[in-house]
Order: C-alpha cells, then sequence, then structure tokens
C-alpha cells in the first residue's frame, strides 16, 4: 500500500510541475457488464466469458450482470504481470541463446 501511494504522491507532483490540473472523479464500486468490459478494453462477450469461467467475479442484480471494480482492477493487475512475467523469459531466453 505504501508503494502505491508513492507511486500517487510522485505522479501527482510530477503533473504538477507540468503546471497541469487533477481532478479527481468518483467511481462506482460496480460496474455493469458493459462498462467493466469498456475498462478492460475487451468485448463484452470476452468478458462474459472470463465471468463465466470464474476468472473474474459477477453478481446478478435484476436483469443486469454486474462486477466489482476491485475484481476489475485485480483481474487487470493480474494480466499485467503474467504478460511481464511472459516478456522477461522472452528477454531471458533471447539473451541466453545471443538473438538478443
Amino acid at each position: 500500500m505504501q508503494r502505491k501511494l508513492d507511486s500517487i504522491i510522485v505522479a501527482m507532483s510530477t503533473t504538477f510541475a507540468e503546471e497541469r490540473t487533477i481532478s479527481f472523479v468518483p467511481r462506482p464500486t460496480e460496474l455493469p457488464l458493459p462498462d467493466a468490459a469498456e475498462f478492460l478494453c475487451v468485448s463484452e462477450r470476452y468478458l462474459a466469458e472470463l465471468l463465466d469461467s470464474g476468472e473474474v467475479d459477477s453478481r446478478h442484480v435484476g436483469g443486469r450482470r454486474m462486477v466489482d471494480l476491485k475484481d476489475v482492477l485485480d483481474y487487470k493487475e493480474r494480466k499485467k504481470n503474467l504478460r511481464l512475467a511472459v516478456l522477461a523469459e522472452l528477454v531471458k531466453e533471447s539473451q541466453e541463446t545471443g538473438a538478443y
């Protein structure tokens, strides 16, 4: 948590130093499927598959599927970490074979 807070403070300081403004916008804690898909930059169909598989939790409210913002952010972070790990492995293999 401290590292996140530090990075936020650094980002804010940099923004202020560039004489740009910062806006704080409240976000809902639950998102309907279309909004969650847009946030993740994936199709609604793909997100529905993630929800059906249990990779991301959701619940039904009325006739709508709702996704907790924390679950969306957690999924996004997991995917980012996976991409970074795969990239690091590719770089390592390239260096070992002399291709890089």
